[in-house]
């Protein structure tokens, strides 16, 4: 498993921490990655399972979530003709 993280002291850990020159046939081996191989792996997940051509970019900035402003109006209309709500 490659590991990578934008945090540079998570990755010197990993890489200090590191099995994979010493690992057997069927360990788990875990070892430090870097950008390029992640950003590899992310544009060919979106690519096969998107669809998505466009590359994508590690330090793009995080487009915050715009909260729509709900009415603030009491409906208790369920959506049914019905007055009797099936009782």
């Amino acid at each position: 498993m490659l590991i990578f993280s934008s945090n540079n002291a998570f990755n010197t850990i990993i890489g200090k921490k590191s099995n994979g020159a010493k690992a057997k046939i069927g360990d788990l081996v875990f070892a430090p990655g870097d950008r390029a191989e992640t950003l590899n792996f992310i544009n060919r997940f979106r690519l096969q399972y998107y669809g998505i051509e466009e590359p994508y970019q590690l330090d793009s900035d995080i487009e915050e979530e715009v909260d729509e402003e709900t009415d603030d109006t009491s409906d208790d209309d369920d959506g049914f003709d019905d007055d009797d709500d099936g009782f």
